[in-house]
């Protein structure tokens, strides 16, 4: 339930910004960003990285959150069940899935601006940093700038989750 919350949040933060969450890779990257902001200060701009970096401790973020040497692996984790927590949403009517878009419900804003909690209000600063950093960025640019934050071993992992199920036995009767 926290990561559909969060979820919806970022929806929200979309909707707020007119950022389009366009496809699930794109869902994926905003939805780990943002709850790992300080991944995104990439030292790109010095006065941006500043003013963000206080803005996410005063909201209540500290960069010792996460083991940066796991990044990768815990955006693989986190990518993984981004479908089925986008599901969650768009079958309590929370979400829904537009030709162009997925996208947040009046339901679902509503759910959303009712999450108090200190953290809700966190991860929704953290969401509109993340959202103004990279929410402009073409699918390219985007999926190069993941690439240079997460690192290149979640691309591996992504690509053998993607041939799981193939069949790898030859007409020989012997495995390729």
């Amino acid at each position: 339930m926290f990561r559909v919350a969060q979820l919806a949040l970022l929806l929200a933060a979309a909707e707020d910004t007119g950022a389009k969450l366009t496809n699930l890779d794109r869902l994926a990257y905003f939805d780990f960003f943002a709850a790992n902001p300080f991944i995104v200060l990439d030292g790109e701009s010095v006065e941006k990285d500043a003013r963000d970096r206080l803005t996410l401790r005063l909201a209540g973020f500290t960069d010792r959150q996460l083991t940066y040497g796991t990044v990768g692996h815990r955006f693989a984790t986190r990518h993984e069940r981004i479908r089925h927590d986008l599901a969650l949403l768009v079958a309590r009517g929370l979400a829904r899935a537009l030709a162009d878009r997925y996208a947040i419900t009046p339901s679902g804003a509503e759910f959303a601006s009712a999450l108090k909690t200190v953290y809700a209000e966190a991860y929704r600063t953290a969401a509109l940093i993340v959202l103004k950093r990279f929410g402009g960025l073409s699918e390219t640019r985007l999926r190069a700038k993941a690439e240079k934050l997460l690192g290149a071993p979640w691309l591996l992992i992504d690509f053998l989750a993607d041939v799981e199920g193939v069949d790898t036995v030859t007409r020989g009767g012997g495995a390729s």
